[in-house]
């Protein structure tokens, strides 16, 4: 997530979009992985 805002803050907007989807498959994944309730619902948000 931290690539993908500093491209988008310096104007890079290809590498934005690919990095938030990124970001996003992973943050997904791992919500589903993780046991505590507390943890998942840090990582829907």
């Amino acid at each position: 997530c931290q690539s993908a805002a500093l491209d988008e803050l310096f104007g890079n907007p290809s590498e934005c979009a690919q990095r938030y989807q990124t970001a996003q498959v992973i943050l997904h994944a791992l919500s589903q992985l993780v046991s505590h309730s507390q943890d998942r619902a840090l990582l829907i948000k």
